[in-house]
C-alpha cells in the first residue's frame, strides 16, 4: 500500500445501469501527498497533508462521468492522445479490492495514483458520504423513490403527448 488518497464528488446517485451517466458539478481529487502508512503522526501534521488536496472538474468534453456496473464503478472515461491506461479516471473492482487510475478526458486528470506506469492500486479504506437533508435513511430513500417516480411520470406524458414537461405543467399559464 503506498497510502495515495483520491476519490470523487458526485451530485447525482449512483445507479447500477452499466451506462454512463453525466454529471457536470462532479469532479475528482487526490492528496497531492501520500497518507503515511503505519506512523504515528500528530494531528496538526495529518492536516497538513490532507488539507492540500489537487481537484480537477469535469470539462465537459464527454459525459463519462460515472458508471456502475456489474463488474465494477468508474469514474471519469475517455483515453487522452497520447496517455497510456484505460481512460478512467479511476475504477473499482467489484471485489473492492483493488483499482486503477488514468488520465481521462473528463476530468482532464493526471493518473491520481503514484505508480502512474501502470496505475493499479489497492484499496486499504472506502469512505462514502450522502449529503441529505434527513435525519433517518428511511425517509431519504421515500424521498428518493418519490423522486424517481416523479421524474418517471414526466418522461411517460412527454414521450406520450410529445410536449416538453413545462408545456404540461399547470403553471403554465402564470409563465
Amino acid at each position: 500500500l503506498a497510502g495515495d488518497v483520491l476519490g470523487c464528488f458526485m451530485s447525482i446517485p449512483w445507479i447500477r445501469s452499466g451506462r454512463y451517466q453525466r454529471d457536470g458539478q462532479s469532479f475528482v481529487f487526490k492528496l497531492k501527498k501520500p497518507r503515511p502508512v503505519g506512523s504515528s503522526l500528530s494531528p496538526d501534521e495529518l492536516a497538513a497533508i490532507e488539507g492540500d488536496v489537487a481537484v480537477y472538474k469535469w470539462t465537459g468534453a464527454n459525459e463519462m462521468c460515472q458508471l456502475v456496473a456489474s463488474d465494477k464503478i468508474a469514474v471519469g472515461g475517455g483515453l487522452p492522445s497520447g496517455a497510456g491506461g484505460d481512460g478512467f479516471g479511476f475504477v473499482i473492482s467489484n471485489s473492492f479490492s483493488s483499482g486503477s487510475s488514468s488520465p481521462c478526458k473528463t476530468y482532464d486528470n493526471p493518473c491520481l495514483v503514484s505508480d502512474p506506469e501502470g496505475g493499479a492500486f489497492e484499496i486499504a479504506n472506502i469512505e462514502l458520504w450522502a449529503l441529505t437533508p434527513f435525519l433517518f435513511e428511511a425517509d431519504a430513500e421515500r424521498s428518493e423513490r418519490s423522486q424517481h417516480k416523479v421524474a418517471r411520470d414526466i418522461l411517460q406524458k412527454n414521450d406520450i403527448y410529445g410536449n416538453s414537461p413545462s408545456s404540461q405543467s399547470p403553471w403554465s399559464q402564470f409563465l
